[in-house]
């Protein structure tokens, strides 16, 4: 199990972590702002549902599902082909999957 981060409008985070502890808190709203322009950069709602990769053992897979002004999308990515346009969301991303499970309360 790789780890799933959910996160609401407001902010309110979950993180299921690869080993199943939840840990919950909420992102700044700052930060909120710099992940939904990231996905405004990469023009997510755009993108293919999914860059066809190499599901090696060593390879991340991400699955993003995002909504927002009533539209919704999902994309599905790995790791050892991730797209140019996927590459700075990913790192806001991860940074929040860091921080959630440092900071989230259980």
């Amino acid at each position: 199990m790789q780890d799933k981060l959910s996160m609401y409008e407001g902010g309110d985070c979950e993180l299921v972590g690869k080993n199943g502890d939840l840990h919950r808190c909420r992102v700044l709203s700052l930060k909120l702002q710099k992940i939904e322009q990231a996905f405004e950069q990469a023009g997510f709602f755009a993108l293919p549902d999914e860059y066809p990769g190499n599901s090696q053992a060593e390879a991340i897979k991400y699955s993003i599902y995002y909504a927002a002004g009533g539209n919704k999308h999902h994309v599905t990515a790995y790791s050892n082909s991730m797209p140019d346009p996927l590459i700075p969301l990913i790192r806001e991303l991860d940074q929040c999957v860091m921080l959630v499970s440092i900071a989230g309360v259980r």
